[in-house]
């Protein structure tokens, strides 16, 4: 099938799912306000024509005529992330083609501490999820809430994940060399969605109990420097290594040294990175928001505490930081349930499925 996808080409998701895609057959076109390279794929810049004698039309018109060009030339139009782009479905911006609405989470619900959406955004994007011919999520948990939120039912929403690339987060990755120091980790970045804040206050709780205990965090964000402060005032800034952002392709380098990999996020509507966590044989500690009941099967790959809560955050570390046995059947068994889910390969024809039924659908409806 021919593909486009509104989405931002920068986006390590999105490459990764091209890349997904092109390797079931399918042809991409990437639309988007941050141009990047993405191999396999075609990439323009979303940029409405100006008006002139070629498109004379007032700016909504132009808007229109833009838009639809896409939505007749395609097979599907997908868009990732429940941004409007300027379609108004209530115009019939989305006649005769199939358009498919992905959501990610922040577009459900406003991040803590973030300006949070207005209630005419609220109403598009929930104008959209009405309209769209089919709409993906990438959890059940998550798609429980995106159903309540666009007023819709739960079978309406098809589970389609970001996978994840376990020939790059591999096991032969983990360093063999024997560690003086356990290593917990974590790359979720510095916002205060992500929750860094209650791992560093965790931090003299564990380090009482495990003294070789080493802290990596790794991102940038706008939370990081008052991070640095929060570890020296609770004692462990000579514990902590601070890493900056790092590359995708990078991080399976980083993490190969880790013992645990922590998760502390307040929100979350999926979690990628537990996953990969698990394929490089970590095994993850992570509150109990909401993508994380998908991505950490409690006790089994990881475990899972309430949100904000320090104290068991550094409970369940401590534990696994005291028991190597656990620790290594843990990593073992999250290897093993990323390979046979959510690999690429696995959920790749998900996201096919979700695309051909949805074609199939409106072809028998014109």
């Amino acid at each position: 099938m021919r593909i486009c996808l509104f989405a931002d080409a920068r986006s390590v998701h999105i490459q990764q799912l091209t890349r997904a895609l092109c390797a079931e057959g399918h042809s991409i076109h990437i639309v988007t306000h941050k141009p990047a390279l993405v191999p396999g794929a075609t990439v323009e810049r979303f940029q409405v024509p100006i008006a002139g004698l070629t498109h004379p039309h007032r700016w909504r018109r132009r808007l229109r005529d833009y838009l639809r060009q896409f939505v007749r030339s395609f097979d599907i139009v997908n868009i990732q992330f429940l941004s409007d782009w300027g379609f108004r479905s209530e115009e019939d911006d989305w006649e005769d083609g199939c358009v498919v609405c992905s959501a990610w989470g922040s577009d459900v619900f406003d991040p803590p501490e973030e300006t949070p959406a207005g209630a005419e955004l609220l109403r598009i994007r929930r104008n959209m999820l009405q309209h769209a011919h089919a709409i993906t999520a990438c959890g059940l948990s998550f798609a429980h809430e995106l159903a309540a939120f666009g007023g819709l039912s739960e079978d309406s929403i098809s589970i389609a994940p970001f996978g994840v690339d376990c020939n790059l987060f591999h096991s032969q990755a983990k360093a063999t060399h024997i560690q003086k120091m356990l290593r917990v980790g974590c790359f979720k970045g510095f916002r205060p969605v992500y929750g860094i804040p209650y791992f560093i206050r965790a931090m003299p709780l564990i380090a009482k109990h495990v003294p070789t205990a080493e802290f990596i965090l790794v991102g940038a964000g706008c939370q990081l420097e008052e991070c640095k402060k929060l570890a020296i005032d609770s004692g462990v800034a000579d514990k902590v290594q601070w890493i900056g952002r790092q590359s995708h392709g990078s991080l399976p380098h980083i993490l190969a040294e880790w013992d645990v990999s922590v998760m502390p996020s307040v929100h979350e509507a999926f979690g990628v990175a537990a996953l990969e966590s698990s394929a490089m044989q970590i095994p993850v500690v992570a509150s109990t928001a909401l993508g994380f009941r998908d991505t950490i099967q409690q006790g089994v790959t990881g475990a899972l505490v309430s949100v904000q809560d320090t104290r068991a955050l550094a409970d369940c570390i401590v534990g696994l930081l005291q028991d190597g046995v656990e620790r290594r059947r843990m990593g073992a068994e999250g290897r093993r349930w990323v390979q046979k889910t959510y690999d690429w390969q696995v959920v790749a024809p998900q996201w096919s499925s979700v695309f051909e039924s949805a074609r199939e659908r409106t072809l028998t409806m014109i």
